[in-house]
Order: C-alpha cells, then sequence, then structure tokens
C-alpha cells in the first residue's frame, strides 16, 4: 500500500508514484500526512 496524502506523493513524486519502500513501510512524512491509502 502506498499513502497519497502530503504535497510530495500529491504532485506524483517519482517516490510516491513508484511506490518507494521508503513510503510503503510508513515514512515519518507519509505517517503525518496520511489520509488515503491506495492498495493495489
Amino acid at each position: 500500500c502506498v499513502f497519497r496524502s502530503n504535497v510530495t506523493e500529491r504532485f506524483g513524486i517519482v517516490t510516491g508514484d513508484f511506490g518507494n519502500v521508503t513510503e510503503d513501510f510508513g515514512n515519518v512524512t507519509g505517517r503525518t500526512d496520511m489520509q488515503v491509502w491506495r492498495c493495489a
């Protein structure tokens, strides 16, 4: 699963689009702004 919430994710940075390991495992930034989970 990848969470799409913070500005970086919303703007579709490479990390967000490709579901970087950091994001998948709950990066601090992601956890803080987590609102929507996108699960394959």
